[in-house]
């Protein structure tokens, strides 16, 4: 094999078959049944069990010791099935959500890694890599397999990852270098001697045998906040609910110790089922859920969710600080205007100039990249050549390379310095205040002239092309300028729209770019990023100048900041985030990690991104595109305001239930609601309604209005008003009825063999205000008709379409396989079926009005 030129495609199988691919083995999985064992050990599934366990021993003892055979075991083992079927749905739901992050892992790992093979330079998976490729790396690349260096310049390694060591470590030809670690500077080539669990990286992962968990995210831990609070209320609710029951066992009594004893102990499973009825134990799956969907979805609109928290912060983001070139600019960088002296300052580009041969050699000399794989700026430069009927390959490696170093951030300039026919000659390349202050002469028309001389015309010649947006750069031999060569990168066409959209959602977009100060200008002017006389633009020594005070005053009009350096965005995001700002701040570089870092969401760019800044960053644009960011937000919001939707449908059903509950016992009706009736509700609340709410598409209006508050409470006062208008509106109904049903016997009203169908009626009118209150609880602020879009959303009409087959499956199947017995349920007529409907049907209008009211409450706040 050639080490320079890499393998050909049959050493590839070959070296595959023999070492294997560059995969690390995933630590073991928890087996499904421990996970599914793991539901059971929610405290209260665990007590409502044992009082089952009980309640059946209790009915034994009346059957078969005190041979009472009206007793039997079929509503003690409904409570087993509804048990079962609300852990199972919570199971099921884990393992689907469990299955998505894993997809997402193995998207958000498989980096492109550039490498050798049959003579070209070409970008393939890390998985793909095989032992004896030649890898090709540059500043910021992630090291992707164990190897050794065989072609080297000025090249640093971070190794960190592996050695605790923040210094980076000086590497030459025959070094190793070992997978996880980073080029801090410099580039190389190296040859791969170990890949995938064979690397030393694999060897560590393998013994740990565990991977690092992901954080719990703020929305999490104030839903954790919430779900406490709200399991108070349960339990004091579930409380009261015994205290009444046992009151009226109590007070009913006819002397039977067994039958009291049954009716105390009916009273604490009811209890206990309230609790797990209330407590929102399906929260955190829900959100789970929802954050699951929320990245799929999200990637799909290439935003790719690195860190769990990013999918629901990017949605308070009320800054976006934004680079320019590629994100929004469309990174098709083209040479399309060139200064070299002449005195009419016409572009040479379009005159057929003849490059002289120190400034082909200086491009073709001092660069990494090759024509499509690279830093796109210097790509330009190759193409430009190309162009000109030039190989840039006749010239790169004409010359023995003595020291390198590449562009970045801060240095703002590269250069290459080689032996050329017995002397060392020093190519540089880079912003023009680096550039030509290190140079006393000027090339023009092949003559070396004094650069003084030229020194007025060059100052015009870059403020022309600077209005004109254009990137121009400054190309040197030693101590000679050679050209201004201009750059121009369109703007790409969404970008002005989504900036607009920006400023009408209240997120204030500033552009952090490295380009000179009219060049900024003019592409912030083109994206609607400057449009008041009050906005502020300011370079990066203009900036250094101000103290953190005036800094303090000048941040909120700041719309612009030129040559901007990774210090710079780095004290930027933290003076933001010190004013309680949400800050979304983009970066590619590997200096730009400590900013991606500190921001409230780093994104990081997907095409012209470094490992460094992608692996600090929280989300990565794989399009690298403005409008993606903007995406991002509105997905952001979506999965916030879901969830909101979520918690008004849940607290509703739980107020309505433990009213009902509660009431009961003291009209007359000592169990309206059953156990296992009270479990099904709970599987609508917890799972059904989880899915249904949490598959929402954005909606245009949530990007009118102003971001959430980073410490705003997730329940608002709308939203309470919802819950308790509409929960009062279903409670007086459902209590009414019951007040107004035909008198019932305690026995009667808690008989499972012979329900009263008063009391299915009762359970369906529950049931039904539920299932249409679902519809309601699509959106938090009035925005038209309930049902407006919901055929789009396909998965909340088949999760509405089986709550409604359940249910009237529950009812009319009730004669047969005995789901009467166990929901005491019994088969309804038509006609009431009909009047069921259009009585639950009004909670709809009247939701809507309370709505209206919320959102007329709201206005002027901005947000729910």
């Amino acid at each position: 094999m050639n080490t320079l030129s890499g393998l050909t495609d049959e050493q590839v199988i070959a070296s595959r078959e023999q070492h294997g691919a560059n995969v690390l083995t995933p630590p073991p999985k928890t087996p499904q049944w421990k996970l599914f064992l793991e539901k059971l050990n929610d405290p209260t599934i665990k007590i409502l069990l044992a009082a089952a366990v009980l309640s059946l021993l209790m009915a034994a003892l009346e059957k078969f010791v005190l041979h009472r055979h009206h007793v039997n075991f079929i509503d003690t083992l409904g409570i087993f099935l509804a048990v079962a079927l609300a852990v199972l749905a919570g199971f099921f739901s884990e393992i689907k959500s469990a299955k998505e992050f894993e997809l997402l892992n193995k998207v958000k790992d498989d980096i492109p890694v550039k490498v050798w093979r049959n003579s070209q330079l070409s970008e393939i998976s890390i998985n793909d890599i095989v032992a004896g490729d030649v890898i090709q790396i540059t500043l910021g690349d992630k090291i992707p397999a164990d190897g050794t260096v065989i072609e080297s310049c000025s090249l640093l390694i971070d190794e960190s990852v592996m050695t605790g060591e923040s210094v980076a470590a000086e590497k030459s030809n025959n070094d190793d270098v070992f997978r996880g670690t980073t080029a801090a500077d410099g580039h190389c080539r190296f040859v791969v001697t170990a890949v995938g669990d064979k690397t030393k990286l694999g060897q560590i992962a393998a013994n740990l045998g565990t991977v690092e968990s992901e954080s719990e995210t703020p929305l999490t831990q104030k839903l954790s906040r919430l779900a406490s609070q709200i399991s108070v209320i349960g339990m004091t609710g579930a409380v009261l609910i015994f205290l009444a029951m046992s009151s009226s066992a109590l007070w009913h009594w006819n002397g039977d110790v067994i039958a009291l004893l049954h009716q105390l102990l009916t009273a604490f499973i009811v209890a206990v089922t309230i609790i797990v009825v209330a407590v929102p134990e399906g929260l955190p799956m829900m959100v789970t859920v929802s954050l699951a969907l929320n990245m799929m979805k999200m990637a799909g609109e290439n935003c790719l969710i690195r860190k769990l928290a990013a999918s629901e912060t990017i949605g308070s983001a009320n800054v976006i600080c934004t680079d320019k070139t590629g994100t929004l600019t469309e990174n098709k960088m083209t040479v399309n205007w060139m200064y070299a002296g002449n005195p009419d300052m016409e572009n040479l580009v379009k005159t057929g100039y003849v490059l002289p041969l120190e400034l082909i050699e200086s491009i073709a000399v001092n660069t990494t990249a090759e024509l499509n794989i690279g830093n796109p700026t210097e790509c330009a430069l190759l193409r430009f050549l190309q162009t000109n009927g030039i190989d840039y390959k006749d010239y790169r490696d004409k010359y023995k390379r003595i020291k390198e170093l590449s562009h970045n951030s801060e240095r703002k300039m590269s250069f290459a310095e080689v032996e050329k026919d017995g002397k060392t000659v020093f190519f540089s390349k880079g912003a023009p205040e680096k550039i030509i202050p290190q140079c006393r002469n000027f090339l023009v028309s092949g003559e070396i002239c004094s650069l003084e001389k030229h020194k007025t015309n060059i100052d015009k010649a870059l403020k022309s092309a600077m209005e004109q947006a254009l990137r121009v750069l400054a190309i040197a031999q030693d101590e000679t300028l050679l050209a201004l060569i201009g750059i121009s990168d369109p703007m790409r066409p969404e970008v002005p729209h989504a900036v607009a959209v920006c400023r009408q959602a209240g997120v204030d977009v500033k552009m952090i770019t490295g380009d000179a100060k009219p060049t900024a200008i003019t592409v912030a002017k083109q994206a609607g990023i400057l449009s008041s006389d009050a906005d502020i633009v300011l370079t990066s020594d203009e900036l250094a100048e101000l103290s953190d005070e005036a800094l303090d005053k000048v941040l909120p009009h700041l719309k612009v900041l030129a040559r901007s350096t990774p210090l710079d965005k780095l004290r930027l995001v933290k003076m933001m985030h010190h004013k309680g700002e949400v800050v979304a701040m983009t970066g590619d570089g590997t200096n730009d990690a400590p900013a991606l870092k500190f921001a409230d969401v780093g994104i990081s760019m997907g095409i012209t991104g470094t490992e460094v800044a992608k692996e600090a960053s929280d989300i990565v644009l794989i399009d690298d595109n403005f409008k993606s960011i903007v995406t991002g937000i509105w997905w952001g919001r979506t999965l916030y305001n879901n969830i909101q939707n979520f918690l008004v449908f849940q607290l509703t059903v739980n107020f309505v239930a433990m009213a009902c509950v509660l009431t009961g016992p003291f009209i007359g009706v000592p169990l309206p609601l059953t156990v296992p009736q009270l479990l099904w509700i709970n599987i609508i609340m917890d799972t059904f309604a989880a899915l249904a709410l949490s598959t929402e598409a954005p909606r245009e209006i949530s990007m009118k209005r102003q971001p959430i508050q980073r410490n705003a409470s997730i329940i608002t006062k709308p939203m309470l008003w919802n819950i308790v208008l509409t929960g009062l509106y279903q409670a007086v109904i459902l209590i009414g009825y019951l007040c107004y049903l035909p008198v019932l016997s305690s026995t009667a009203a808690a008989d499972i063999n012979s329900p009263p169908q008063e009391l299915t009626v009762f359970f369906t009118i529950f049931v039904m205000f539920q299932f249409w209150n679902i519809f309601n609880c699509r959106s938090l602020r009035y925005e038209g008709s309930p049902f407006a879009g919901v055929l789009q959303n396909r998965l909340f009409l088949i999760i509405v379409t089986i709550i409604a087959v359940i249910q009237i499956s529950m009812v009319q199947l009730s004669p047969y396989f005995g789901i009467g017995s166990i929901f005491r349920t019994s088969a309804l007529e038509l006609e009431q079926w009909i009047w069921i409907v259009l009585l639950t049907l009004t909670v709809l209008p009247v939701s809507m009005g309370i709505r209206i009211m919320g959102t007329g409450f709201s206005a002027g706040r901005g947000h729910l």
